[in-house]
């Protein structure tokens, strides 16, 4: 017999996978990390660019120019389709790096990540 997973159960694993993700961009940094949660149809934002496809997207980041790069959030909030097929999480970012120039920048913002699950039940994120 199946057993039946509530919808707060379901939510929270999005923030175990928000944390996983995380912990693997600080470990591998983030083309890695970028790539591994990302549904293969996944699309970025970055600045006026969207990134669509798995390959694309860690291509992106292998040919980013920063340096020393720190990336952490945490989301406030996660809800989830009537469905469980597809979650939303939204919270505060932190961004840190050198650019090519040696500078550093930094910055602090909000995200949104859309969520799909996928056929094995793991979770990946389709828009972020």
């Amino acid at each position: 017999m199946a057993e039946t997973i509530s919808k707060d159960q379901m939510i929270q694993q999005i923030y175990q996978v928000e944390q996983a993700f995380n912990v693997m961009l600080a470990e591998k940094g983030q083309a890695e990390a970028f790539a591994f949660f990302a549904a293969d149809e996944a699309s970025l934002v970055r600045g006026e660019n969207v990134i669509t496809g798995k390959l694309n997207i860690k291509t992106y980041y292998e040919a980013s120019t920063m340096t020393d790069i720190r990336l952490s959030w945490k989301p406030d909030f996660v809800d989830l389709s009537d469905d469980f097929s597809m979650a939303y999480s939204y919270g505060k970012y932190q961004y840190s790096g050198i650019n090519k120039d040696g500078k550093a920048i930094s910055a602090t913002g909000i995200f949104h990540t859309v969520w799909k699950r996928q056929a094995d039940g793991s979770w990946k994120y389709v828009y972020d």
